[in-house]
């Protein structure tokens, strides 16, 4: 399954949680670059 469009490599990706509401929300933190050959690669 792909979140993005063909053509864009995950860099970093990482989940955070705040305490800035009633109650905790989970966020996603996600920098992306666009793949220079179209194609897609996640780092792990």
């Amino acid at each position: 399954m792909h979140l993005f469009a063909e053509g864009w490599r995950v860099l970093e990706l990482e989940e955070r949680i705040v305490n800035r509401y009633a109650r905790p929300k989970a966020l996603w933190e996600l920098i992306l670059e666009r793949a220079a050959s179209g194609r897609t690669r996640t780092s792990g």
